[in-house]
């Protein structure tokens, strides 16, 4: 048996559904947090009945962890390293510019934040106890809901989506959320029940584009764009946050350089840490 793959006879040990297989992204991120030992250190194990207990505890431990984090990702889920440096400079700056490669996870961060706002397990000083409001732009509508919304989705707590799961849901006045894989949330809107009574909408630069103004209106504690918008509309989101300690984020794929708005804010910006190139930040080593 591969101790380090993920087995059948234990995931049924655990409880893990029977069509439950990590992902590729998944196990990777499993070796950072909870990371394969040698063959020496099996070997040393195996010599007694105590080192197999802890063996096979630990090897328990990897499965576990990683239906934790497929269940609830919102409190289980795998981090990179870097997280927390992200949410130290929302916390301390009004924008946070969040530049990155292909699948380096930009559109799951912000999928969390906005979750952890909603939820109030990620606050400012000045954001408030109830009724906080989200922006959550992406490019179009079709990667809104390929990308974006899923992400949200994801991350939020279960008893949400056990509710938006059940096929005659209680109606509530203080909550919406209805969400299908195909269509993402009904009207792009979803609202979280008293005493949070938190909203988020899903807006799209090609609805800017469509109409300017629509985006003119209420002010946001958090606003988010991924994969990045004109500098005009950037300045009308600055506008609608600032004006009530709101917070933006601005993520962007930069294979090819990047865009004005973000250039714009990197003007005058210094290297405050650097590290080689090809870093791998899961293993904290340079990639060969």
């Amino acid at each position: 048996m591969n101790l380090w793959e993920w087995n059948a006879e234990i995931a049924k040990r655990i409880g893990a559904p029977e069509d439950f297989q990590p992902t590729k992204p998944e196990l990777e991120m499993l070796r950072a947090h909870k990371p394969e030992l040698s063959q020496d250190q099996v070997d040393r194990l195996v010599t007694t009945e105590e080192g197999q207990r802890k063996l096979m505890e630990y090897v328990i431990e990897r499965h576990e962890k990683l239906l934790r984090a497929r269940a609830d990702p919102l409190r289980h889920g795998f981090e990179l390293k870097h997280w927390t440096d992200f949410r130290h400079i929302v916390q301390n700056r009004i924008e946070t510019f969040v530049p990155g490669g292909n699948n380096s996870a930009k559109s799951w961060l912000i999928g969390k934040l906005i979750v952890e706002v909603m939820t109030r397990r990620f606050t400012w000083p000045e954001l408030p106890t109830s009724g906080m409001r989200v922006l959550a732009i992406a490019q179009d509508d079709n990667s809104s809901k390929m990308f974006l919304q899923p992400a949200v989705y994801a991350h939020l707590p279960l008893q949400y989506r056990n509710y938006n799961q059940q096929q005659a849901k209680k109606r509530q006045w203080d909550m919406k959320v209805n969400y299908s894989d195909s269509g993402g949330f009904t009207e792009g809107v979803f609202t979280l029940p008293s005493p949070l009574r938190s909203q988020c909408w899903f807006r799209t630069v090609a609805q800017y584009w469509d109409n300017p103004r629509s985006f003119e209106g209420p002010a946001y504690h958090l606003v988010t764009v991924d994969e990045g918008c004109p500098r005009a509309l950037w300045g009308t989101l600055r506008i609608r946050a600032r004006k009530i300690g709101g917070r933006l984020v601005y993520a962007l794929t930069c294979i090819d350089g990047y865009d004005e708005t973000m250039g714009d804010a990197l003007d005058g910006a210094r290297v405050v840490r650097s590290l080689p190139m090809q870093w791998q930040w899961k293993h904290g080593i340079k990639a060969a």
